[in-house]
């Protein structure tokens, strides 16, 4: 058995753990996907050829790798199968780039499909998560002018009330110069890519 060093770069697993454990990449799919990988790697290695499947390992830090496993099966003389030689990549990125298009094709297909903008906001909402996020938020200005929430959706049902709470008791400041009241003033997009914990209010 042969396993490349870089997988130690990607995941984090040593390469004497995976030589250690049989089916040591099956161990480490994640849950969801694992019964479909599974699946399609018996049906690549009963084929007695080729296939390609993509599944997400979970790394030894906790992240989530989406790869994409190119098998070949190897036969011995009688040409019954005795294991799988393949090539497992990296498309974590690939599979964000296909993600977000789909998510703005679907959207487009919302906003354009509808004249009633609070219900399309809300069904918009809902398609982020957790395709984008964990959980969204929508404000508009209303016909006063003033700010108003329009949407709350978070990927767990049961957080969502608390999340709405804690909008409720922690309203947003109408003349702020961050945020959601600067983006609506200014029209500019806003990105946080590192937010500190001494900034976000807990549930």
């Amino acid at each position: 058995n042969f396993v490349s060093e870089y997988v130690e770069k990607m995941l984090g697993y040593s390469t004497e753990e995976w030589l250690a454990t049989p089916n040591f990449w099956l161990s480490i799919v994640h849950p969801d996907d694992a019964e479909r990988a599974a699946q399609e790697a018996a049906a690549i290695y009963a084929s007695r050829k080729r296939g390609t499947s993509s599944f997400r390992w979970v790394a030894k830090d906790g992240r989530e790798v989406w790869v994409e496993a190119q098998s070949v099966v190897v036969c011995n003389e009688s040409e019954t199968p005795v294991g799988l030689r393949g090539v497992t990549m990296d498309i974590t990125e690939r599979k964000r780039a296909e993600d977000a298009q789909r998510f703005l094709a679907e959207a487009s297909g919302l906003l354009a499909g509808s004249l009633d903008y609070e219900t399309t906001l809300a069904s918009v909402a809902k398609l982020a998560v957790p395709n984008l996020a964990d959980w969204c938020v929508v404000h508009i200005i209303g016909d006063n002018g003033r700010l108003r929430q329009l949407a709350i959706v978070h990927s767990d049902p049961a957080k969502e009330e608390a999340a709405r709470k804690l909008q409720q008791r922690y309203p947003i400041d109408p003349e702020s110069a961050l945020g959601v009241p600067n983006v609506l003033r200014t029209g500019r997009a806003e990105f946080y890519p590192l937010v500190k914990q001494e900034g976000v209010v807990g549930v």
